[in-house]
């Protein structure tokens, strides 16, 4: 639904809140943590700022599943650069202001039951 609605009406302007965030899943899992990073992560284009935070949280864009943390579904990003709608490619990202490692923290996935 995201990418059929990202080609109904592109997004002009993404911006991803990092300041306050967690990790881990919900409770009552047990292993939600909040997290402070202190970054805003704004692009162009939804596919490649979703990317560039996915790498931000230390997870791999380009992942395939079945494989952590992309255990029950498809990763999107895949799918809207395979539609066109954006790249997940990082190399094919210009990055400016902090670079990706500056503020990198690997985040824990939502444990699976």
């Amino acid at each position: 639904m995201i990418l059929d609605l990202n080609r109904a009406r592109p997004i002009d302007l993404a911006l991803i809140d990092g300041i306050k965030t967690a990790e881990g899943g919900e409770v009552p899992g047990g292993s939600f943590n909040p997290v402070e990073l202190g970054v805003l992560i704004a692009g162009k284009n939804a596919v490649a700022t979703d990317t560039v935070a996915t790498a931000v949280m230390g997870f791999e864009p380009t992942l395939e599943p079945p494989s952590a943390p992309l255990l029950r579904g498809d990763n999107y990003l895949n799918l809207a650069h395979h539609l066109g709608i954006g790249t997940n490619r990082l190399e094919e990202i210009e990055v400016v202001g902090a670079s990706i490692d500056d503020v990198r923290y690997e985040f824990q996935p939502a444990r699976t039951a």
